[in-house]
């Protein structure tokens, strides 16, 4: 009886002390698991004439490098960026909620909470040379990693260090960097916020057969990207007009599903709807923003709020996270739908595994409402409560159409303990 308050408190606090952005900081590149690896590794060092230790230290530090080898890799690009005459003016690592944000040099650095990929964006310039530039400013990555694994192996073979410690490091920084070159440059297509985007290998291939209407996409870059740093600041008036001015000149599936998640941040989930069914399937660029698209035609059709649109919110959610089945904002979509249409388990079971107590962005939080609405609907209010506290707490996150979301799990929540004490 007196352990169940204990662990509460605890519980409690944990979720206070990771609201604080140097915490987040820290466990991103220091993750909690990681840091159970390095003390069991400390711990076996400390046995005589056993060398687990040093295979535990050597997992340790390939994880560990491999953060700060990402950042090294995006660094490449921005370098490059600037060798060839082009204007980088965003770097960005990792996925998930934003911890900091800073501009130096021109650039918009942006750290997020969970540093698996990175991406930089640029703006080519003028069109002189623009296969030459692609191909270095795809290329900048690469050589960064490989310049850093070759010198890890040069200093070893130099200096020929008698530390365990230090053999084990130079190994890491080799190992990890020589992975990171060889994954980025097999040409191939990764899922980069719900979309199919080519890697740098495919970005080097592509580089010397840039078709025409590639070309023209190049310049609208940047308006692009100003367009969506109004969006990020919940200015979807603003980011809608740039977009749709952008679109008329330039007619690009990716500023029309903009346009439509606009539409959808403002509530109006008719038009957003319309938007997005008239984009062709055939079309050759489909296949890269079908996640997304189908995601959005899910989310609008939820929050039409009807039993006819659940049911196509059912049916796009689904092929939503088929086709990008790791992406928070898709599993937070399908999880939703999972549990409004009355699949509470299979809901349940999608978001806990994605949810994070820690994590204050607007995926998160609309996943923190569902996973209420599921536990209210299962009786269990305690659960219920937790989630939509967190939620509430942190409400100012939300755009218009979470709010919308929020409102109507709200009613629902308070439908279900008014219910409950009618039977109580």
């Amino acid at each position: 009886m007196v352990i169940l308050p204990i662990l509460i408190l605890f519980t409690e606090s944990m979720h206070f002390i990771f609201q604080y952005k140097p915490v987040k900081l820290f466990f991103a590149f220091f993750p909690k698991y990681e840091l159970i690896l390095l003390f069991v590794a400390v711990l076996a060092s400390f046995a005589p004439e056993n060398n687990t230790w040093i295979f535990l230290l050597s997992l340790y530090m390939v994880y560990f490098y491999l953060r700060p080898s990402i950042i090294i890799h995006e660094i490449g690009h921005v370098l490059a960026a600037k060798v060839v005459g082009m204007e980088p003016f965003r770097m960005v690592i990792g996925a998930g909620e934003e911890i900091y944000r800073w501009r130096s040099f021109g650039v918009v650095f942006i750290i997020n909470r969970k540093i698996i990929n990175g991406h930089v964006y640029s703006d080519y310039g003028d069109r002189r040379n623009l296969k030459l530039k692609t191909f270095i400013y795809a290329s900048g990555g690469l050589i960064m990693n490989l310049i850093i694994a070759l010198s890890s192996l040069v200093i070893y073979f130099i200096f020929s260090p008698t530390s365990a410690f230090l053999n084990v490091c130079l190994f890491a920084l080799f190992f990890t960097n020589t992975l990171l070159f060889i994954y980025n440059i097999i040409p191939k297509e990764v899922p980069l916020l719900g979309m199919n985007t080519p890697n740098d290998g495919k970005t080097i291939l592509k580089s010397f057969s840039l078709s025409i209407e590639e070309i023209e996409k190049v310049g609208v870059v940047k308006d692009y990207m100003k367009a969506f740093e109004f969006y990020e600041k919940k200015n979807f008036l603003k980011a809608l007009e740039i977009w749709t001015d952008l679109f008329e000149r330039s007619d690009m599936n990716s500023i029309k599903i903009n346009i439509a998640s606009c539409y959808i941040k403002t509530n109006d989930y008719n038009k957003a709807i319309e938007i997005l069914l008239s984009i062709p399937r055939d079309q050759k660029d489909f296949e890269i923003y079908k996640a997304l698209i189908f995601n959005d035609l899910s989310w609008a059709y939820l929050l039409k709020n009807d039993e006819e649109s659940l049911k196509l919110a059912e049916e796009y959610s689904s092929l939503a996270i088929q086709a990008a089945p790791k992406e928070q904002s898709i599993i937070g979509t399908r999880g939703a739908v999972l549990n409004e249409s009355g699949y509470l388990d299979a809901g349940i079971d999608l978001l806990k595994n994605c949810f994070s107590w820690g994590d204050v962005s607007s995926p998160n939080l609309c996943m923190a409402i569902s996973l209420a609405y599921a536990h209210y609907s299962k009786q269990n209010f305690r659960k219920g409560n937790t989630y939509m506290e967190f939620a509430s707490k942190n409400i100012q996150h939300l755009s218009d159409d979470e709010l919308h979301y929020y409102e109507l799990m709200k009613g629902k929540l308070e439908m279900f303990k008014k219910s409950e004490r009618e039977v109580g």
